[in-house]
């Protein structure tokens, strides 16, 4: 059983960052300034939006800078791909997929033109970026997104690794999650969203950008508050409970924790939530977009 750490929530360039508060003493608690000069030390980095520090849950020095207030929702970019890995583990939990070793070819029809492997990929490797297919980000990322039919267009993609190698950093991996929740459970994953995390955590999940059969973006372009995101943070820190109530099972929370792959770009390991490096020890796991959105949430004994 996991003892919580404390946390702490930055917004960085409409983005969180959530960081281990080791330094957070008894003093700094009881402190009027327990933080001192960071406010203008914040007001001087010209991306950041806004900052959030939360210790055991709990903000203790929250400030809207640049950006809108703190509980509208903003464009989180890739750190969508976290929030959407939680909601894969809840479905999973409700029998929704069988598992997480489960083909994706199971759940979507593959046009006759894909490669024959691609029935090895499975939503793991769709969670851990390593379904070996090229990408649909970085330079490919124009071609997919104007493509006639995003779902078709990414399982068409050559395979330049083997189903569970190498992690390559791809959008449509998590566009085919999206496609999957909506096949198997008759709606969309803005509805499930809403009704699996959005409600019980009491936080606003607008409506996003949807692909041209109207499924609902996976990995990119939704849209939440910085204390929403503090809620979700809190949910991992907590092993899946919220107010009591076991959300997303432990097996699921642990398997986040897991790496499962290494970035060639940085040497960062990645696990299953999302865009998760994981450090080893006391050290936090981060989810980092192209444009710098951070969101880190650290597993400690402290």
């Amino acid at each position: 059983m996991l003892r919580s750490p404390s946390l702490k929530l930055l917004l960085f360039a409409g983005g969180l960052m959530l960081l281990s508060a080791s330094a957070w003493t008894v003093e700094a608690r009881e402190s009027n300034e327990p933080f001192p000069g960071l406010a203008e030390k914040a007001v001087a980095l010209e991306r950041l939006h806004g900052l959030v520090i939360a210790v055991d849950g709990e903000p203790v020095f929250a400030r809207a800078i640049r950006g809108p207030d703190l509980d509208e929702p903003v464009n989180i970019k890739s750190l969508s791909k976290t929030v959407l890995s939680a909601v894969v583990g809840m479905a999973i939990d409700r029998g929704v997929f069988e598992s997480a070793d489960q083909p994706i070819t199971d759940i979507l029809d593959v046009p006759a033109t894909a490669d024959s492997r691609v029935s090895e990929v499975t939503i793991g490797h769709l969670l851990s970026m390593q379904a070996g297919l090229q990408r649909t980000s970085g330079r490919y990322y124009g071609q997919w997104v104007n493509s006639d039919n995003w779902v078709e267009y990414v399982l068409n993609r050559p395979f330049v690794d083997e189903p569970g190698g190498d992690m390559l950093y791809s959008t449509g991996s998590y566009h085919l999650l999206s496609a999957a929740l909506t096949d198997r459970t008759g709606q969309s994953t803005l509805a499930i969203a809403r009704d699996w995390l959005g409600d019980p955590l009491d936080i606003e999940i607008p409506a996003w950008l949807t692909d041209p059969q109207g499924i609902y973006f996976g990995g990119n372009d939704m849209r939440l508050s910085p204390m929403a995101l503090l809620k979700i943070g809190e949910l991992y820190r907590n092993e899946g409970v919220h107010a009591g109530k076991q959300l997303i099972s432990p097996e699921w929370i642990e398997s986040s924790w897991t790496q499962r792959g290494l970035s060639r770009y940085t040497d960062d390991r990645y696990g299953s939530a999302g865009l998760s490096p994981i450090w080893p020890g006391t050290e936090p796991i981060t989810a980092v977009d192209s444009v710098g959105r951070c969101y880190t949430l650290c597993r400690n004994s402290g």
